[in-house]
């Protein structure tokens, strides 16, 4: 700009001198004079000020140069071989309904009043890790107003560390999608890079509040803050058919889906020609559709398998530039590197500290319930998959169980011969909860989303597991209350198990506060969680549990504090404690203390006098130079599960 005025004024001064001898000299001066001064002006007005050393800026921010375009909701693809859930409507009207009842459905969505679930009647005003993010509605849109994430990625990239940044820049933008709508939800708005990237905080469906995402998951607090990238990372599950569609000329992502969310053409593959052959009413065979109850064990699993496993890219630059060429039903080796127990993808990511499995060859991670099954006796003699549980369109969508899966009836459709001898078997009471299949085949030893999630690794309950590998077992996560050497004593008895060598501490102290004293991470949130868990209160009592929570509302790892007090709140007269899991740790400790002492002149439960491995004397009181020595055990390790 300041060129062009320069030019203007050089070009006033010549046409005043060829002015001179026509009478105009005067106002061919003035209009000299007059664009100098324009030119001055803005020279004083358009140079920035000095900046200081420390200034956070980008450069585009102190030349006013503008910002490249920011992403928006992936386009429909241009790739014929695909159609959308609403041509299947047209014929499967019941499936399509069954299906559009799911939360796999409604997993990514273009952002409206009718998907963003919390209703943001006032603007929300949040703040974490030093930054403030204000999320609003206006009229039918909802807009963001956050520190700016691409300048802060930039940021980090070059090493520094953002927590010494006190003012970044900031970005106001309009939230395009969501992701998710069961558990919690995602807000996703546009990048610099033409992708998307994530909003900061998430909304707890059923706690109905917001969280700071970094604090949703079971990582290290000291862990860096997360910038999650929808197109590079979230496609490859939560839409049908993604492609990334980055280009490297312009740096920027041009990305291309299906169908967002988890749609027919998932499961089904691809539906153009199916349709096509269906409209044209051809008496040839169909087979370009396909149907994953009819199919093989292992093929039908895979099919599950696509999401529900922890993986990379085969390839990553053809994956970025072009996304998967799968198709549902398709070996996934050929696509993808799952972290398979004895592959070097999972011995990778555990070098990096993602915790994929315990020792024992059972996942760890929530979500990614196939590597579980991959281990599972029965899926290896091809008699077991996902659908034999499990149903997309006869089913509950909370849990996904088809009709009479719910019990026993899931084991019991190939284990006949235990039906009429289910005491006999399992040596509980018929209608008890240790007489079902899938809290001792299946107990609770995965993580996610702030829960404990059952095994899909089915085995038998042993306690060598827990001795070698620190994989709590069924047992000792229903009784509590017991020792280590009582379930191992039991296993013994009943089941020919080996006799095995304790420690006196595994003698003498229940298994559950081992893991919630000396345990790392996972094993205290896991026993955190089994503490409010209805089973185990009905095995173990309820009396107790509170004071060895209480020691968890401090936890280093904000998710272990929150499954404490989900648990806590389970517990008679502690339904109305109040206790915010994400406080400073000067009001989560007054907290804690103020529940102590509650506790302390709370009239005694019916359950005492109390068994010694609850480390409480028979009054009920904490037996507290035991469970001191035992803290300073806490295994402090970082752990990272990779959900």
């Amino acid at each position: 700009m300041h060129r062009w005025l320069l030019f203007a004024a050089l070009l006033t001064a010549v046409f005043a001198f060829a002015s001179a001898g026509r009478g105009r000299r005067t106002l061919s001066w003035l209009g000299t004079l007059l664009t100098a001064g324009l030119v001055v002006a803005s020279l004083y007005w358009r140079t920035p000020a000095p900046q200081p050393a420390t200034d956070p800026l980008t450069s585009s921010q102190r030349t006013g140069i503008p910002e490249r375009p920011v992403g928006s909701v992936p386009q429909r693809t241009g790739d014929t071989r695909f159609t959308t859930s609403a041509a299947c409507r047209e014929c499967h009207q019941k499936q399509y309904d069954s299906w559009h009842a799911t939360y796999h459905r409604t997993m990514t969505q273009v952002a409206t009043p009718a998907t963003v679930i919390p209703e943001l009647n006032a603007p929300a005003q949040l703040t974490a890790r030093g930054r403030t993010t204000r999320i609003e509605r206006r009229g039918d849109a909802f807009w963001v107003k956050m520190a700016d994430p691409d300048w802060e990625l930039e940021q980090r990239n070059r090493g520094i560390a953002l927590a010494s940044i006190t003012s970044p820049p900031t970005v106001e933008r309009k939230i395009v999608m969501t992701t998710g709508s069961h558990h919690l939800q995602a807000y996703w708005i546009g990048g610099r890079d033409g992708g998307l990237r994530q909003v900061p905080w998430e909304f707890h469906i059923g706690q109905e509040r917001w969280l700071p995402v970094e604090d949703v998951f079971l990582r290290p607090p000291q862990a860096q803050r997360m910038f999650s990238h929808w197109n590079s990372k979230c496609i490859q599950c939560h839409s049908v058919h993604g492609n990334p569609g980055w280009d490297p000329r312009s740096g920027q992502f041009r990305t291309e889906v299906a169908e967002l969310g988890i749609a027919c053409e998932s499961c089904h593959g691809s539906g153009e020609a199916h349709v096509r052959e269906q409209r044209a009413e051809s008496s040839t065979t169909v087979t370009s559709i396909l149907n994953p109850q009819r199919q093989p064990a292992h093929i039908s699993a895979r099919i599950c398998g696509q999401c529900h496993a922890t993986f990379q890219p085969r390839d990553a630059e053809q994956f970025h530039l072009h996304g998967f060429n799968h198709r549902a039903g398709d070996p996934l080796e050929a696509s993808r590197e799952l972290a398979t127990f004895d592959h070097p993808a999972r011995q990778a990511m555990e070098e990096q500290g993602m915790a994929v499995y315990w020792g024992d060859r059972a996942c760890r991670v929530g979500g990614a319930e196939y590597l579980g099954l991959l281990e599972t006796a029965c899926y290896q003699a091809e008699q077991l998959s996902c659908l034999s549980c499990h149903s997309m369109h006869n089913s509950d969508p909370d849990t996904q169980l088809g009709k009479n899966m719910q019990g026993n009836q899931a084991c019991l459709q190939c284990h006949q011969g235990f039906a009429e001898s289910i005491e006999e078997h399992t040596h509980h009471p018929a209608q008890s909860s240790g007489s079902q299949c899938y809290n001792c085949h299946m107990p609770h030893t995965s993580y996610a989303l702030l829960t404990a999630m059952r095994s899909h690794r089915i085995d038998s309950p042993n306690v060598t597991s827990s001795l070698e590998h620190g994989r709590p077992n069924a047992c000792n996560l229903c009784h509590i209350d017991k020792t280590l050497q009582w379930s191992a004593e039991h296993l013994h008895d009943w089941y020919q198990q080996p006799e095995l060598t304790f420690t006196t501490d595994q003698r003498e102290a229940a298994a559950s506060l081992l893991w919630l004293l000396t345990g790392d991470a996972m094993q205290r949130a896991l026993a955190a969680w089994h503490l409010g868990w209805s089973p185990a209160i009905a095995a173990s009592g309820d009396d107790w549990q509170a004071s060895f929570l209480a020691l968890l509302l401090d936890d280093p790892y904000p998710a272990v504090r929150f499954v404490a007090y989900q648990s806590l709140r389970q517990l008679p007269g502690l339904s109305d404690f109040e206790f915010d899991y994400l406080a400073p740790q000067a009001g989560r400790i007054k907290a804690r203390q103020q529940l102590l002492q509650r506790l302390r002149t709370r009239t005694p439960g019916s359950t005492g006098p109390y068994a010694a491995p609850l480390l409480l004397n028979a009054t009920g009181q904490p037996l507290q130079a035991t469970i001191d020595r035992l803290l300073k055990r806490r295994d402090d390790r970082p752990v990272d599960i990779p959900e």
